[in-house]
């Protein structure tokens, strides 16, 4: 993915990764959409949330995802699939508390 916004050299992965530490999610949760007909899927997803949307469009904007404002103008920005193990990627030299679950999700994805 063409990175066109910051988070392009380690101070800002570093920065992004801490951020994402503090305030993101990653999981694995079983889909049933209609056209499946009763079967299911498994989804990988992250996302964060923050109350000010300044970052979170700048992560957009970079990793492509959705954002989108929720209860008590809480902002939500999340990504699946490939689009979020790349950013896991990028950010997995970075994680501290995150690092084990980015390394689950990549091993997942890769199954």
């Amino acid at each position: 993915m063409a990175k066109t916004a910051a988070w392009q050299t380690p101070t800002e992965l570093a920065y992004l990764a801490g951020f994402f530490d503090g305030e993101g999610y990653v999981g694995i949760s079983t889909d049933y959409p209609k056209w499946a007909k009763g079967n299911y899927y498994l989804r990988l997803r992250v996302n964060i949330t923050q109350k000010d949307k300044k970052v979170l469009e700048m992560v957009k904007t970079v990793y492509g995802g959705t954002l989108h404002r929720g209860k008590d103008n809480v902002y939500k920005w999340y990504v699946d699939g490939q689009k979020a193990i790349i950013f896991l990627k990028d950010l997995l030299p970075f994680l501290i508390i995150k690092k084990e679950q980015a390394e689950l999700a990549i091993e997942f994805i890769s199954l």
